[in-house]
């Protein structure tokens, strides 16, 4: 927890609870009834979804390296739009669509999920959730989008083709238009660890891989090529087993939305509300810091990278850093 003396001599509790009390993100007046087809469920947190979504693409420029997965907000309360996921660590709470720059984790844009829409356009979830976070914004860039097997398919490998974008993931067996080859029970099952098979076709390749239970589908990657991943045993000692390149890079480029949220839990404003959308607020208030905190850090390195005259300060950790950005936001203000 970090803690800040200085900030409790200014700052009165009946002062926080005031705000607290009072704090909106949206004129409740001005809410359309749930008769209106107008009727958002997220109304209460769209405007700050809004400027919060224009402002992370506007002063940030993503790598050539994207990755886009899923995450949670906690909450069990009433919520119009929680989500109950038993295979997750939050099992429930609101679900966030996020893309996010493979390189420093740093979050792009994002979408919360309000569950099953009656004029949503026909088409598998996943495919128009990718879609609505690249497309149009990421057309023609040559961007190479990391997703895991919720998400992936031939057919939105397509179609990211078709917008200039490239997909690199894993991939279910069940999938439509997976291979009926890959499939072949006798030859799954002579391979050893670390063996490969490949399909190729309309450039793409689908790898079956003798280590886990899902296939990779890329447009990037031959299908040839040989690679090697480190695998810890029992014992604690460390191995090397060959790997097609496709593994290797889907490692290394696919956790940037898991890394954001890992940076976002170190400090993380927990507070719990009788009011869904609060919690959602506080996350997204994290987001904010912790990219602030990413652009710090690589702006920090660009600026010192070259020879300096006069000696530079140390970089700062996250845990100083918001402690810094607190400091800056309380000024010099006084009760």
């Amino acid at each position: 927890v970090v803690a800040c003396p200085a900030f409790a001599c200014f700052f009165t509790k009946d002062r926080f609870w005031a705000l607290w009390t009072n704090i909106h993100l949206a004129d409740n007046e001005k809410a359309p009834p749930k008769e209106s087809p107008a009727f958002d469920k997220l109304y209460k947190v769209r405007p700050i979804m809004k400027i919060l979504g224009k402002s992370f693409k506007e002063n940030f420029n993503l790598g050539q390296n994207v990755s886009v997965d899923e995450a949670m907000v906690k909450g069990k309360g009433r919520n119009p739009v929680k989500q109950y996921m038993p295979a997750k660590p939050i099992k429930r709470g609101s679900k966030l669509w996020c893309i996010g720059c493979s390189c420093c984790a740093c979050l792009w844009d994002f979408q919360l999920y309000a569950g099953k829409e009656d004029n949503a356009p026909e088409g598998v979830l996943s495919t128009r959730v990718v879609c609505n976070l690249c497309h149009p914004l990421l057309d023609d860039k040559h961007h190479v989008i990391y997703m895991d097997n919720f998400f992936s398919s031939v057919a939105l490998c397509k179609k990211l083709k078709g917008f200039g974008t490239y997909l690199v993931g894993t991939l279910r067996a069940n999938r439509k238009d997976y291979p009926v080859a890959l499939k072949d029970k006798a030859l799954l099952k002579k391979l050893k660890q670390g063996d490969y098979h490949t399909v190729s076709g309309q450039e793409i390749t689908i790898t079956v891989w003798k280590d886990t239970k899902v296939s990779f589908i890329s447009n990037v990657h031959s299908s040839r090529g040989q690679d090697t991943v480190s695998r810890k045993k029992k014992d604690g000692s460390v191995s090397k087993i060959p790997a097609p390149p496709v593994v290797k890079d889907y490692n290394a480029n696919m956790g940037a939305i898991d890394k954001n949220d890992q940076l976002k839990k170190s400090y993380a404003i927990d507070r719990k509300s009788k009011r869904w959308w609060i919690r959602i607020f506080l996350h997204l208030l994290d987001i904010c810091r912790v990219n602030s905190f990413i652009m710090y850090q690589l702006s920090y390195v660009k600026w010192n990278s070259g020879p300096m005259e006069d000696e530079v300060a140390p970089i700062l950790n996250q845990k100083e850093f918001s402690s810094s950005l607190v400091k800056s936001l309380c000024g010099t203000f006084t009760n």
